[in-house]
């Protein structure tokens, strides 16, 4: 077991209970905090210690995570309009898809540094 499995594993359970919670909508819009401090860590913790380990594939993939969540920083730093379709979709579904986008690079890492 390498120390990608771990993290791997804390950030499944994570974003799976965010799934589960989002069946009730508020608690999952609420908990989607948790893991997006969760995923900045843990992708910090990749980028530094495995970026170099993994093919040009994946490395072009976390600096598309990286692109992706600096953008939706700024989008809910100077959206306003959190009650508007577009603010729902800047404040929970775009950073849900990118948790999705990370757990699926994560996994690929995983996979490709296991052999």
């Amino acid at each position: 077991m390498n120390s990608l499995n771990p993290v791997f594993q804390i950030n499944r359970v994570i974003y799976v209970i965010n799934l589960l919670l989002y069946l009730a909508i508020t608690p999952g819009m609420a908990f989607q905090i948790i893991l997006g401090i969760t995923q900045l860590v843990s992708a910090i913790y990749l980028t530094i210690n495995f970026y170099k380990k993994v093919s040009n594939f994946l490395r072009n993939l976390l600096k598309t995570y990286w692109l992706l969540t600096i953008l939706i920083f700024i989008a809910l730093t100077f959206n306003e309009k959190m009650h508007t379709t577009i603010g729902i979709i800047i404040y929970f579904i775009v950073p849900m898809l990118t948790a999705t986008l990370f757990m699926f690079i994560f996994y690929k890492c995983r996979k490709e540094i296991n052999g």
